[in-house]
């Protein structure tokens, strides 16, 4: 196809508002994309940016993993590595990482980071970032990949093992090796059992993400602080200390620390779900 813009002639490519307007961003996000040196523009004589067709798949990615909160230079690693990012271990080298957690899990179920992008519908360089430790996703983005893998978020985040332990002292209680930002999650149990109880420590302003649902049901307990729960988009329920919480897991929920202190909620799944 061929474009012109004062007698230039330009071929192959698009100007940077048809961009725009094809993948659903603005016109100062793709100057900006090329500031970073993310994409490369032609220019007309007359100064006109123009993009040539092989970059516009690479400009899905990026506009894919900045929604997706990967930073700057996560996204140079993971453009370097091909335009998904599949090849190579996590950057971290930690094979404890719930990255590398998720793609032996992935792996181990024969599941390709494509076939696994369509069960979620969360993009493949998305989930490429996440398995090399590049982003940290969020409680909603954790439970679609471990309910699509099968798994639970207890033994993605590296849990205690199921010791038969049946009393969990404070001083032995540790967190979820996990990177949500802003949330803290503390296992207080040590048996197999259908009641997951969780300590989940939340900072102000932090939350889960976009709604989320699964099978079972949950109950929480406010130990302290103020917590927002939105349950299917419509019911906005205001939690303060002290308040308690039942509802059908199915219900797409979500949550939100709301106040200027830190929460704490006792949370408690019935079946496994974190």
């Amino acid at each position: 196809m061929v474009y012109t813009a004062d007698s230039d002639q330009v071929s192959d490519g698009l100007y940077i508002g048809q961009v725009a307007e094809m993948l659903g961003v603005t016109t100062t996000m793709i100057r900006q994309w090329e500031k970073h040196g993310f994409i490369k523009a032609a220019r007309t004589q007359s100064g006109y940016r123009v993009y040539p067709m092989d970059q516009i798949q690479r400009m899905q990615t990026v506009r894919d993993l900045v929604k997706s909160g990967v930073n700057p230079a996560g996204i140079h690693l993971t453009l370097q590595n091909g335009e998904l990012g599949f090849p190579g271990p996590p950057p971290s080298g930690n094979p404890t990482s719930v990255g590398a957690r998720l793609q032996r899990l992935r792996t181990a179920k024969k599941i390709s980071l494509r076939g696994l992008a369509a069960r979620t519908q969360l993009s493949a360089s998305y989930l490429s970032a996440i398995e090399r430790s590049i982003s940290n996703p969020s409680v909603a983005v954790l439970l679609k990949l471990v309910a699509a893998l099968g798994t639970n978020l207890v033994e993605v985040l590296g849990g205690e093992p199921l010791d038969n332990k049946l009393v969990v002292k404070g001083s032995e209680r540790r967190s979820l090796d996990q990177r949500i930002p802003g949330v803290e999650i503390q296992q207080l149990f040590r048996v197999d059992t259908v009641l997951e109880s969780l300590l989940f420590i939340i900072q102000p302003g932090a939350a889960s993400g976009e709604s989320y649902q699964h099978e079972g049901e949950e109950f929480l307990f406010v130990v302290e602080g103020n917590l927002e729960v939105v349950l299917d988009e419509t019911e906005r329920f205001s939690l303060e200390t002290g308040d308690s919480m039942t509802y059908a897991s199915h219900r797409p929920h979500r949550f939100a620390n709301t106040g200027s202190t830190v929460a704490a909620i006792l949370w408690v799944n019935t079946p496994p779900t974190f």
